[in-house]
């Protein structure tokens, strides 16, 4: 009944009836005609009209039943009765055929649509896996979605060689300008190295007996009594801050013991300071002048042997005699501290007073004063220096 059913389905309503009388094996027969005898043939009429008539064609019996298999489907078995008259025997191959050519169309579709509603492949795509395939009866959007070859989402919005958008650059925020902190380095104001025999006058001037430039070094001399030589240079600018520093390479040499040689420094409006180089044993009477040992630094133009004046002078200072030593004097204006060295060597500090002129000038004076004649100060490589403002 099942196959009744199945063949109604892809062939037919009339095809159903003729299936089913074939298989209930009521085909109608189609009722014998009526022979009229005749008159039997002489055996010679008989013979010929054998040899005259069409030879009967053979016609092939149709088996009784059949099996038809096709490619894994349910077998469907035919029972054919064998009595069936070659017509029909006809008739029902050809429904046969019919039959065959369904199941096999049936077969491939019901096979392409099992295909369809299999449950979907799922590859591997990394971050965001989906499914190859969808059923068949998803809507239009879904299946848009269900592109075999379509590759995930992530994988789509990550392209490799896209180039990202430049971007505006950023102008630098406004900075306040900071001071810049620089190395305090030294400017030269003044300086004379004493080279050949011609003093310069551009910066010096000199007076009493004598003073002369030697291939290299300065001699300031006392070679008449109490008219001995003086070297003075010419005002140079200074700043009113800054320390200022004097370099030389001085020798001392004292001819008796009435020597007192002098380094004089004069700045804008402060009243001399200097340093003094003493040999002096001379004392009076009333004890106004009095006898004097040593290096001494002195203000106020103070004299270091008169002993009214030595609340302007410094405690002594060891001295050095005849042969050479360097000599390094600094004096800072904003403080009017004044510090001695000797071969390096600090000999201690001395307030001398505080510079007040805005736009000051320096002078610097040498001489070698003393009793009766012979007394010396020789110096060479004269410098002065002034640190400039720390800032710029």
């Amino acid at each position: 009944m099942a196959i009744v059913n199945y063949v109604k389905n892809y062939t037919g309503e009339n095809s159903v009836k003729d299936i089913e009388l074939l298989l209930n094996g009521t085909v109608e027969t189609p009722k014998a005609e009526t022979i009229t005898e005749k008159p039997p043939l002489s055996k010679k009429k008989a013979d010929e009209d054998l040899a005259d008539s069409p030879k009967p064609q053979a016609i092939p019996v149709a088996p009784s039943s059949s099996e038809t298999t096709i490619s894994g489907q349910k077998t469907i078995t035919i029972k054919i009765p064998a009595n069936l008259p070659s017509k029909n025997v006809l008739i029902l191959l050809l429904l046969a055929v019919v039959i065959i050519c369904g199941v096999i169309f049936t077969s491939v579709f019901h096979s392409h649509r099992a295909t369809a509603i299999s449950p979907p492949n799922i590859v591997n795509g990394g971050a965001g896996q989906r499914a190859l395939t969808q059923p068949v009866a998803q809507s239009p959007a879904l299946a848009k979605q269900s592109i075999p070859n379509e590759a995930p989402a992530a994988a789509q919005q990550s392209i490799p060689n896209e180039v990202p958008a430049p971007t505006q650059p950023t102008s630098p925020p406004t900075e306040t300008p900071v001071p810049k902190k620089v190395a305090n380095l030294p400017k030269v104001v003044f300086s004379d190295d004493f080279s050949g025999n011609s003093i310069d006058s551009a910066k010096w001037t000199t007076s009493g007996n004598t003073v002369i430039q030697d291939d290299g070094v300065m001699k300031v001399l006392t070679e008449v009594t109490d008219k001995g030589g003086n070297l003075t240079s010419k005002p140079f600018l200074v700043n009113p801050t800054g320390k200022i520093t004097i370099t030389h390479q001085v020798y001392l040499h004292y001819a008796n013991a009435y020597f007192i040689g002098k380094t004089f420094i004069t700045i804008g409006d402060l009243p001399t300071f200097a340093i003094q180089y003493a040999n002096m044993s001379y004392s009076d009477a009333n004890l106004s002048l009095i006898p004097r040992q040593g290096f001494f630094v002195s203000r106020n133009n103070a004299r270091i042997d008169v002993s009214s004046a030595q609340a302007d002078v410094s405690a002594a200072i060891t001295p050095v005699w005849d042969t050479w030593f360097d000599e390094k004097i600094t004096y800072d204006p904003t403080t009017g501290i004044l510090e001695l060295f000797i071969n390096d060597v600090s000999q201690g500090t001395y307030n001398v007073g505080i510079m007040s002129s805005k736009s000051p000038t320096m002078t610097l004076a040498f001489s070698a004063w003393g009793w009766w004649t012979g007394h010396q100060y020789l110096m060479k490589n004269l410098k002065v220096t002034q640190i400039e403002s720390d800032t710029q």
